[in-house]
């Protein structure tokens, strides 16, 4: 084959219309996406400014109590419940790449040297 048909030319630039479209719709929606993750981080790092004065408190009334009140069931219980509290994880969501989707068919030209 020398080069693309008449209809094949036609059908690669509908194709690289249609996916470069498809594109622009995955890149808004991811943009969307990113500013939920954005909004998520930011509530949760007030939420984590909430907790750890919580979790130091529970942490300092545990270390004033006696070895034998932590030994006993309300210390076990109690640094059961402290250490769920300590353990919460506040990591971040990370935001999602929206460069990572390429059009295979982008570069492609209807004859040789084209």
């Amino acid at each position: 084959m020398k080069s693309l048909t008449a209809a094949q030319q036609h059908d690669l630039l509908s194709w690289q219309e249609k996916l470069a479209d498809a594109k622009q719709e995955i890149d808004a929606a991811l943009s969307t996406a990113n500013e939920k993750i954005r909004t998520y981080n930011q509530v949760l790092a007030e939420a984590e400014l909430w907790h750890n004065p919580i979790a130091s408190a529970m942490d300092e009334y545990y270390d004033e109590r006696s070895e034998t009140w932590k030994e006993g069931d309300a210390g076990n219980e109690y640094e059961n419940w402290k250490s769920a509290w300590e353990s919460a994880d506040f990591s971040t969501v990370d935001e999602v790449d929206t460069g990572s989707i390429d059009n295979p068919l982008a570069e492609l030209t209807s004859e040789p040297g084209g």
